[in-house]
């Protein structure tokens, strides 16, 4: 079987559910489209300004990674006019950004509202005469914008790991457009010398690489003293504004061949996804005031989380990460069937479950992905905590308790699909 056909085949989970190859899980029956998951987050989002009116918003645990802040200074506020922005932030932020990036003067920049803009805005340039490459580390997926760009611009995805990537498959497809996921959101990780040995490849074969260096960027100089994304020899790299410490806004930060990012940053302005100037000024912000010292402190506060959830559901179940730990969308439905004889005779599917403990635990102040995050997020639990997470919360243990009550709940009324749908949808 080529390639082509192996990425179209359709693969199921260990419960016989089939798997969108769009979000790379199986989807259900309360959550069986986006336009679900849209709904869920509306719920979600009703029940995070209850909680707001009731408590305060300093009341949250952040389990997301993703800290959310706008870090403006109140002087700064005249500063982000649109007119203004550009003209007094956008050349320090650019110095900042290739720095960031392990770039200099040689780079190009470009500000987009986020990464998936970027993703899509590179399939739609460069990847419409060929197959679309997702080169990811073995057991990882590539964001699910890429199949949405692919989708866009007509072409198809062939998703593979470094090591297929062999003289004879560069010659059967002839990609000329790729992304490489450094890191995945569930922390499967590509080493810096795979990045450099893929770009290489890839290079020589003709095919643009963007490295989304969302998690990376940060992960590989920081935790393992690796190279920084554009020294890693790719055309071009995005890393967040808001992930792994950073600290600054949702927004991405594009640097590589000037050529490139001149394309990129005329796709951003036409099609209305550049950075706007308050974004400008509050990343510019974020990027003067980091240092490492927050990142390693998440991580800590997340290897204590996940040694109380280990304590609580055993290694079986848990995954201790980088950033923290994680219990996959499979292994949350075994959980929870282990708790309620294992029986499931309504389908609900992994996904929903992990939708519904992320809903239960909302009730506690904690904010997940599986609660927040937009359509085509991952459903696995990934809990990173952020600045100030455990004792929101009230400490390590009672964040524990709070997941474990919520899957005692889902087992409860996984027999009950109404109070399910009520959980997730409201």
């Amino acid at each position: 079987m080529n390639n082509i056909a192996a990425a179209l085949e359709t693969r199921y989970d260990r419960f016989g559910n089939p798997i969108d190859i769009t979000v790379g899980y199986a989807r259900g029956n309360i959550l069986a489209t986006s336009l679900d998951d849209a709904k869920r987050m509306a719920h979600a989002w009703d029940r995070t300004q209850a909680i707001i009116r009731a408590k305060g918003p300093d009341s949250f645990a952040i389990l997301t990674g993703n800290a959310g802040n706008f870090p403006v200074h109140p002087d700064d506020i005249a500063l982000c006019n649109e007119w203004i922005a550009p003209g007094v932030a956008a050349g320090r932020l650019q110095e900042l950004a290739l720095e960031h990036l392990g770039g200099g003067s040689e780079h190009g920049f470009v500000m987009y509202s986020r990464t998936a803009a970027v993703i899509v805005a590179w399939i739609m340039l460069y990847g419409r005469s060929g197959p679309v490459l997702s080169v990811v580390p073995e057991g990882g997926h590539g964001h699910s914008s890429i199949h949405f760009g692919a989708a866009a611009s007509g072409s198809r995805v062939i998703e593979v790991t470094p090591a297929n990537l062999t003289p004879e498959f560069l010659r059967q497809h002839h990609p000329e457009c790729a992304i490489i996921t450094s890191v995945t959101s569930s922390m499967e990780e590509l080493s810096d010398s795979e990045i450099r040995a893929v770009a290489s490849t890839l290079r020589d074969a003709g095919c643009l690489t963007l490295l989304d260096d969302a998690y990376g960027a940060r992960i590989r100089p920081i935790f393992h003293g690796q190279q920084r994304s554009l020294q890693t020899g790719v055309d071009v790299a995005v890393t967040n504004g808001d992930k792994v410490g950073l600290g600054g806004p949702r927004c991405a930060l594009v640097g590589g061949a000037p050529s490139l990012i001149a394309e990129l940053s005329v796709w951003a302005a036409e099609s209305g996804t550049d950075a706007r100037g308050p974004m400008i000024v509050a990343m510019l912000r974020a990027l003067e005031s980091f240092t490492s010292d927050q990142l390693l402190q998440d991580a800590r506060d997340g290897r204590t989380l996940g040694a109380e959830l280990i304590a609580l559901f055993g290694p079986k179940y848990v995954q201790p990460g980088t950033l923290g730990p994680k219990i996959t969308e499979e292994d949350a439905m075994e959980l929870v069937l282990d708790r309620c004889g294992g029986s499931n005779p309504h389908r609900v599917s992994p996904s929903e479950v992990t939708a519904a403990v992320g809903l239960h635990v909302l009730g506690r102040g904690i904010v997940t992905v599986n609660s927040h995050g937009q359509p085509g997020a991952r459903v696995s639990l990934r809990l990173k905590p952020t600045a100030g997470c455990l004792e929101a919360a009230g400490g390590a243990e009672a964040l524990a308790k709070a997941f474990d009550d919520a899957f005692t709940w889902v087992a409860e009324n996984l027999h009950r699909p109404q109070a399910l749908e009520a959980m997730i949808l409201g």
